[in-house]
């Protein structure tokens, strides 16, 4: 009988102990991350994500490459002219530590322009990696969805001398939740420009889609924005939309823009 108390205590005294020891880690929280585009008048524009990497506001990294968290190396190819009126492209889905992003890092890899149905190469140094600042809260009370926005109209240069486009990538990432949108249909058909009046520059371009007429901007940040609005049809005239206050959480709907003319 003493033997099998001994044995018992002994096993009671290895349970505690590795119940003791064990950890669970620091809490996480799901994230998601989606990319969109503010695309600029072209037929298409390929890019390749290889790598996606963040970084967290906790800690004072003594450079620029240092405290980076790799989230993302699929090296994947998207259309980004293909984006518009609120289609996105989810990126990644997955468990993060709570916290707080302050920085985020795309690493590009081979990527082409289509202009006038012929294709070209967008020339940047291999590896190329753009960052962007911001704030994103990470949190265990709730599921948090981010978007990547690449602005084509920054990111994308001509240089007339070699006849070359050229690569630059301009990219805001943002909480979903603290951006809006705009939404409406033309009459005819119509290229529309966004432009941002805090930022004093376009930054957006979408065409209504051909069987709806439908157009929309989504993922805006809070701010005031003009709307132009050129139709596809020369019979009709342009027409401008201006102060529109786009808040966060919230969509504004045009309805139906009758452009004059006809």
């Amino acid at each position: 009988m003493r033997i099998y108390a001994i044995l018992s205590l002994l096993l009671y005294v290895v349970i505690l102990s590795c119940t003791d020891n064990s950890t669970t880690g620091p809490p996480t929280a799901e994230f998601e991350l989606y990319l969109q585009d503010s695309p600029a008048d072209y037929d298409s524009v390929i890019v390749t994500i290889e790598e996606i990497a963040f970084r967290s506001t906790l800690y004072n990294f003594p450079d620029s490459t240092s405290g980076w968290n790799m989230i993302y190396n699929n090296g994947e190819s998207f259309n980004l002219v293909s984006l518009r009126n609120g289609q996105r492209e989810l990126l990644l889905k997955r468990e993060i530590p709570v916290g707080y992003i302050g920085s985020l890092k795309i690493t590009f890899g081979s990527s082409r322009i289509v202009v006038d149905s012929v294709s070209h190469d967008l020339n940047f140094p291999s590896g190329y990696s753009a960052i962007s600042e911001g704030i994103i809260q990470v949190s265990n009370d709730r599921n948090v969805s981010a978007l990547v926005d690449i602005n084509l109209f920054s990111s994308i240069l001509y240089n007339t001398d070699s006849s070359e486009y050229y690569f630059s990538p301009e990219f805001i990432f943002i909480d979903i939740d603290s951006t809006g949108g705009m939404f409406g249909y033309t009459n005819p058909s119509a290229d529309i420009f966004l432009f941002s009046v805090e930022d004093d520059d376009t930054t957006g371009f979408t065409t209504s889609e051909p069987d709806s007429n439908y157009f929309g901007f989504f993922g805006l940040p809070e701010g005031t924005y003009n709307l132009y609005l050129f139709p596809h049809d020369t019979l009709y005239g342009n027409w401008e939309i201006i102060d529109l206050h786009v808040l966060p959480d919230n969509v504004i709907e045009l309805g139906t823009i009758d452009l004059p003319g006809g």
